[in-house]
Order: structure tokens, then sequence, then C-alpha cells
């Protein structure tokens, strides 16, 4: 198989109060691609997708220069914690740097894929203050003939999510989205993305609908419900999406910072927190082919390895079997797909690890109840 280099992209994990469902304060959106799609066909995901061109435009700098300074616009951004991922350092021919970039692509594809369109309008030429609490979203919600004109134009060519932030007298709003993980594909993928995952708290009546091509089916869930969903079969998710649902799921107190998980305003504060005093860790799933099975190992695995880039380029095997690596493994944060038959293999989440293992990126463990409900799925 031919080995590809990663396309950037950017993903958005979008946040809502929830709509009267009980036991919940938020949700979030999921997409489901279409079975033509030539990346996780039929998954669901976040919304968002590759990096064009027109996402890093000099225009875009143009624009924003019509309102305010440009050093006043790059010294209001969400702020980020040193070291910063691999997507973020990258060289481009392009004076728009990656915190602005990648954010209008998280945007404009969250606008292509749900008509979900955050802008920020600045009738009182006033930046965003980025205070303790956070800076919360607002939905842009226009007339569905508006709508879908626009919508089928920047579906046509990304040059148009320009035109059409002038022609509403508004910005992308970069300042409520914070930066939030980094997943990259495996080696054993043909198809690579160096994602940038984002999450946006916004508030308010938010429209979302399908585009009815790459996207067949959107709804809004309580992390919970997705998970349950996808531990029945009723929808797939992708570790990345399993993993950042499973985050959301801890509703635990992070000490020493007393974050909780129960409300928008909680997500939002603890998000920007991280942000600014943690260093995002790039997740690069490893694959360890067992006895009975596979292993993709992720940061903080006590077989992780410490060059995750070198080592990716190679096939890692054991004569182990998962359960014996397990037992001798001192910190465990993987997935097992152990193989039961010819075509049939159970997929488990592990992370069996201390909480202070994951200070280095300030995440919360992943929350994995959820897969208790595999033993009742023959009852549904």
């Amino acid at each position: 198989m031919k080995k590809s280099n990663p396309s950037d992209a950017s993903t958005l994990i979008l946040i809502s109060p929830s709509n009267g469902k009980p036991h919940s304060q938020y949700e979030t959106l999921l997409l489901k691609r279409s079975s033509k799609s030539s990346f996780m066909p039929n998954a669901c995901v976040f919304p968002g997708g590759k990096v064009e061109d027109t996402d890093f435009s000099e225009q875009w700098r143009d624009l924003f220069c019509q309102y305010f300074d440009w050093q006043e616009i790059l010294q209001s951004l969400p702020k980020s914690c040193l070291p910063r991922c691999d997507c973020y350092n990258k060289l481009r021919q392009s004076c728009i740097p990656a915190d602005i970039g990648l954010r209008i692509c998280a945007i404009r594809e969250t606008f292509e894929e749900s008509g979900v369109l955050l802008l920020r309008n600045f009738r009182h030429n006033r930046l965003p203050v980025d205070g303790s609490h956070g800076n919360i979203g607002s939905a842009h919600n226009l007339p569905i003939q508006q709508l879908q004109y626009w919508r089928r134009l920047v579906n046509e060519d990304s040059s148009n999510f320009l035109k059409l932030c002038r022609h509403f007298n508004s910005l992308p709003d970069i300042w409520s989205l914070y930066e939030w993980s980094n997943w990259l594909t495996p080696r054993t993928y043909p198809k690579r993305f160096d994602t940038a995952f984002f999450i946006c708290c916004a508030e308010g009546e938010i429209n979302a609908s399908q585009d009815q091509a790459e996207i067949t089916y959107l709804h809004w869930t309580t992390p919970e419900e997705a998970l349950k969903s996808h531990a029945i079969k009723k929808i797939f998710l992708a570790p990345p999406q399993t993993y950042e649902l499973s985050r959301l799921c801890n509703e635990y107190f992070l000490l020493p910072y007393g974050y909780s998980f129960h409300t928008v305003p909680e997500i939002l504060q603890f998000a920007r927190h991280r942000a600014m005093n943690f260093p995002t860790k790039q997740y690069l799933p490893i694959h360890y082919q067992c006895k009975d099975g596979l292993l993709s190992l992720l940061p903080g695995d006590s077989l992780y390895p410490e060059d995750e880039q070198q080592e990716s380029n190679r096939r890692i095997t054991s004569n182990k079997s998962i359960s014996e690596l397990r037992i001798s493994s001192e910190r465990v944060n993987r997935v097992e797909y152990e193989k039961r038959d010819k075509s049939n293999y159970v997929t488990t989440y592990r992370v069996e690890v201390l909480p202070e293992n994951f200070s280095i990126d300030g995440h919360k463990v992943p929350y994995l109840e959820w897969q208790n409900v595999q033993s009742d799925s023959s009852k549904l």
C-alpha cells in the first residue's frame, strides 16, 4: 500500500444547551457521512474537513483589517500553551497564521456540512475579550432561500465563504473556537489527515440541516446517547469521535480546578483553561499486531513508543495475546480489536491510568461505562 502524506484538516465539536432532554444540560452535533465518502463512509462525525488554500488566503487579512488593526486581531485570539502541534507550526506561504486559518476551515466546513453559520458582527467595533468565562459562539440563522443559495456557492467554491462574510459585514467567529485536540490518521490508511479539533459552545437557536451530498443525516445528541448507540451498532463512530465523546462523558470534577461537564458554561471554562495552561498532545494511534487481534495504542500507554513518528513507519508485532499484553502493562490507553472468528472482532476501549498521567495535555480521562450496554444489545 502506498504511503500518503497527511492533509491538514479541521474539526469542530459544537456544543449547545439541550432542548429539554432529561439528565442532560447540553448536546453536540453529529453528522453521518455518505456511503460514497472516500474517507470513513457511513461514520458519524463532528463537522469538519480538509483545509483549502482559500482558508489561508491573504484576502482574509484585508477583510479583518477593515474592522481592526491586524496585531490587535492576533492578540485577541484564544490563548494556547507551548509547545504547539505540527499542524500549527507548519510553514505556509501565507500571512494568515494557523490559529486563524484552521479556525476558518472549521467554521466553513461546519457551514457546508450542516448549514450552521458561526459569524460575528462588529457593529460596535469592539473585539471580543477572552475573559475567564470564555467566548460564547452565536449562530447566524439565515432565511431558507439565502441559506440554500450561499451553501451551494460555498460548496462549489470555498473562496465564496469570504464573499459570504463580506456580504453580511461579518467575520468568522474565530474567537469562540478553543483548541481541543489533534488527531493524526495512522499510516495504515491510504488517506490521512492531520486534524485540529476545536470546541465551540454556542447559545440561542441553532438551525442545522444536512447537505444531502457529503452528509446524509445529522442530529443533536448527548455524548452518552451517541456512545450507547455506537455500542449497540446503531451508529458507527470513528475512534477520534468515540474518544472525545468519552472525555465529555466524564462529569467528575477535575482537581484542582473543579470543572465538571454538567453545563455549557462549565465546558467552555474548562476548554479555555485547558488550552491556555496545557499543550495539546498529538494523538497518532500506533497499531500493534497481537496473537489474537490488534491493539491501537495511544499516548500514555506503556507500549506506546517514545518516537511514535519513527515507529509508525513499521509494522509492530507480538506473539502475546491482547489480555497478556494488558496484564503486563502498567498504563493502558488503547483500543483492543479482539478476533473472535474470521470476520468478527470485538472492539473495546481501555483507559487504565491515573488522572495525573493525563496532566500533560490537561484533559479528563475518558469515561467508558457506555461500553457496558453491549451486553444488553440483544434486548433492543
